[in-house]
């Protein structure tokens, strides 16, 4: 899950790091990449850094964490609680002390903590996050994603040649590079150490991830983010520069409709009690701290990456945006 998360990030401007280099806050652990924090260092499987460094900003660099459970087993808050702690201790890393010399000299980042859910989160893990500023990304209700969603879960204990989920005996380091290779160079799945059954099941799950061919980071109001998947018929290197569009649920998922042409350009998913805490403390209202223009609450704008260039998307919405997802998401958490 985590590593078709860092591969759909990609065309949202994140540039995945694969190694410690000569960054000094990494290093390469027994079991994956570790961050160096101001107690001790951490295992972070995940990690990407936006590409676009904002002015009087240190480099952003997003940890990431996606769980992809099963449909009734909401990530709780004993996960979000963990990240809150790692998240403290590798931000707290630039304070100087008796084990660390010459910090001055070394990188520094602005760290930024995610998790990406198949299976939506508790309502206490969505009020905590909110709180600690851990951002949360929920699958549940994206369309356009499910399939992938689907092909994770069906890889299974017999992929690896193991009798049940408790005796599998991967390396995980291995697996996640071998995933990563292929996902990126698009070349056959290597099958070293596994059963001949993970080269249909794996890579039924690697076809999955191409075909969504990348995603969008939307921002609502400059505060909420929302993780935009593009409808197959959407080539997302092809979008335009501005679109007028329109909130949309239909039971199954929540879109971003076309105005002008009716077509669900993209789905997504929103956590409602997290939701319900950003509108309700001024964040996603004329009222908000930063006092946002009207125009600003009408409007979420996107980071896309290419090869070539990197440009923003900007979604043109319904005035009433915010009213109609408050309604809508109330009446859904009382199902």
């Amino acid at each position: 899950m985590e590593e078709a998360v860092l591969q759909l990030l990609r065309t949202a401007g994140y540039d995945v790091v694969d190694s410690a280099g000569n960054d000094p806050t990494l290093q390469e652990g027994r079991s994956g990449m570790e961050i160096a924090g101001r107690g001790c260092w951490h295992q972070a499987d995940a990690l990407a850094d936006f590409n676009v460094n904002p002015p009087f900003s240190n480099p952003n660099r997003l940890i990431v964490e996606a769980k992809c459970y099963q449909l009734n087993k909401p990530v709780r808050l004993s996960v979000v609680r963990g990240c809150v702690g790692v998240l403290k201790d590798v931000s707290e890393w630039w304070f100087p002390s008796a084990s660390i010399q010459d910090t001055a000299s070394k990188g520094r980042f602005h760290y930024q903590y995610a998790v990406f859910s198949a299976s939506g989160f508790s309502r206490d893990a969505e009020r905590y996050a909110f709180a600690q500023d851990i951002y949360l990304i929920p699958y549940q209700n994206s369309r356009f994603i499910r399939s992938m969603i689907d092909s994770i879960r069906k890889v299974s204990h017999i992929d690896f040649g193991a009798e049940s989920d408790n005796k599998i005996n991967i390396r995980l380091s291995e697996l996640r590079r071998n995933v990563r290779a292929a996902l990126q160079t698009r070349r056959d799945f290597e099958l070293r150490n596994f059963s001949e059954y993970a080269s249909e099941t794996i890579g039924s799950f690697l076809n999955e991830v191409w075909k969504i061919r990348g995603t969008l980071l939307a921002m609502a109001g400059r505060r909420f983010p929302i993780h935009l998947v593009p409808s197959p018929s959407i080539n997302i290197l092809e979008l335009r520069p501005h679109y007028n569009v329109r909130i949309y649920y239909d039971e199954v998922s929540w879109y971003l409709r076309d105005t002008h042409t009716g077509e669900n350009l993209f789905s997504f998913d929103i956590p409602p009690q997290l939701f319900n805490l950003y509108a309700e403390h001024g964040h996603l209202t004329e009222s908000s701290a930063l006092n946002l223009k009207s125009e600003m609450l009408n409007r979420m704008q996107a980071v896309l990456a290419t090869e070539r260039e990197t440009r923003l998307i900007t979604f043109k919405l319904d005035a009433q945006w915010i009213n109609y997802l408050k309604d809508q998401l109330q009446r859904f958490s009382k199902l």
